[in-house]
């Protein structure tokens, strides 16, 4: 099925939202049960940590495939909204967060990473729905 730009910039935002977001449920979820301060802390951390995955790391990422997308045909497969070899990171990736889950690493620790990647992850969704959004509405932010 071929869809056109705005659509691949949409399903691409999405994933990276739906991935996000069940990142961070999973470690409020670790994180909410635990007493005092500790806590706290660690929404901190994993606050401060997701700003600079995102601005060291997954912004150029998403600058990179919102090009992809824009400079390409005006149609194409629905799943063209990633090239194939992030298909492969992805499946590392997978198996990277399987390894954690059964690594016997502390939960504190595991929750820290997965809030840091879900809230950058989520943080780079509003880049592609930024995108997106102008391209639908046709506003350039220049009135």
């Amino acid at each position: 099925m071929n869809v056109s730009k705005t659509t691949r910039i949409i399903i691409a935002g999405v994933v990276w939202a739906a991935v996000g977001a069940h990142l961070t449920h999973l470690a409020v979820r670790w994180l909410l049960p635990m007493t005092g301060t500790v806590k706290y802390f660690c929404f901190g951390i994993g606050t401060a940590v997701s700003f600079l995955i995102y601005g060291f790391g997954l912004r150029k990422i998403v600058d990179r495939n919102i090009r992809r997308i824009t400079t390409g045909p005006d149609k194409a497969f629905v799943l063209t909204f990633i090239p194939v070899r992030s298909y492969v990171f992805i499946f590392l990736m997978v198996l990277l967060g399987i390894f954690l889950r059964h690594s016997g690493i502390p939960v504190l620790y595991r929750a820290v990473f997965y809030f840091s990647m879900g809230i950058a992850l989520l943080i780079s969704f509003f880049i592609y729905a930024r995108v997106a959004f102008t391209r639908i509405s046709g506003y350039t932010g220049s009135e």
